[in-house]
């Protein structure tokens, strides 16, 4: 059953990406009530003490637990037709971990935990880098490789229930505004804090773990991909990618997804300090997924992704 749902989740994505079809999981409740997903908006999805808790982009916030469901429908909607597929309930813990990227591939090896000394996190990992540069163990608001952590939008320090133009902090109001914010339906205008925000106020790896931590730049980003090879696997049941240096250290970056599109297991963003120049709404970004990871110009400077600091030559 578990490879059942592994498959079905993988075509999931595929045709997500492709904007081929508006996805929607169905929670069907024991009081007759049913909870909506969309698997394209913000939202947050997991299990705490036995009960499935999703957090939408609104804020809004849904929980019940297992013997709550009678089961969950999976809706794609092409057009007009509307096709329903009903998951076997036994399995919904299986659906959240794959959106939470903990589900084990068979054609994934699993990381051995020994990139650390010990587990005061985060550590400076020596990848054998030209320029000296060490990238930290673990992303800001994480306490071991593997996890997570917090999720910023450039140049903000503080996590949010929602990601968007509306309460980006450095965007204002504007009816002639580049930026539409879908909650709001209103129009912001970005507003410009420097070209690279490295070692700045506006840097949260420096405001959260002190001047010796930085996000990285877009060359520095450069510099990791072109010196390096790396692999899709898991660590701890965590899907995500292994980078490993010229030396053999190697770091690991979680599949945590991103706010500001959905939450997923199956892919990653992590932000470089560097302004992109082109769209003053994006920033420089490095995407990680099972077949690559390269960095992009294009990152919506009010989402919510993640961030793994560096630190030069010590």
């Amino acid at each position: 059953m578990k490879k059942t749902f592994i498959s079905i989740f993988t075509m999931l994505y595929i045709l997500w990406s492709l904007g081929a079809s508006a996805q929607t999981l169905v929670f069907h409740l024991t009081n007759k009530t049913t909870v909506d997903v969309e698997l394209t908006s913000a939202f947050n999805m997991y299990n705490e003490n036995g009960k499935t808790i999703i957090i939408f982009a609104d804020g809004k916030t849904e929980e019940f637990s297992q013997d709550d469901i009678l089961n969950v429908t999976y809706r794609e909607t092409r057009g007009d037709v509307n096709r329903d597929n009903t998951v076997d309930v036994a399995d919904i813990s299986t659906i959240i971990d794959i959106m939470a990227g903990k589900y084990d591939d068979p054609n994934n090896n699993e990381t051995s935990y020994n990139m650390c000394p010990d587990d005061h996190h985060p550590h400076m990992i020596d990848l054998g880098l030209p320029s000296g540069t060490k990238w930290a163990c673990c992303n800001v608001g994480a306490s071991a490789p593997e996890q997570f952590g917090g999720y910023y939008a450039w140049g903000e320090t503080i996590e949010k229930t929602y990601y968007g133009p509306s309460t980006y902090q450095y965007s204002i109001e504007s009816s002639n505004g580049i930026w539409n914010d879908e909650a709001t339906g209103n129009n912001y205008e970005p507003v410009y804090i420097g070209s690279d925000i490295a070692g700045t106020e506006y840097d949260v790896a420096t405001v959260k773990w002190g001047s010796s931590w930085r996000m990285p730049t877009w060359e520095q980003g450069e510099e990791l991909i072109k010196n390096t090879t790396s692999e899709w696997t898991t660590m701890n049941g965590v899907n995500g990618r292994k980078i490993t240096g010229s030396n053999g250290g190697f770091v690991f970056l979680p599949a945590a997804g991103w706010w500001g599109g959905t939450l997923a297991g199956g892919l990653g963003q992590y932000w470089s300090s560097t302004y992109s120049g082109n769209d003053p709404r994006c920033s420089y970004f490095l995407s990680i997924h099972y077949g690559d990871a390269n960095w992009y110009g294009d990152g919506n400077r009010s989402s919510g992704i993640s961030v793994r600091p560096v630190c030069q030559n010590r």
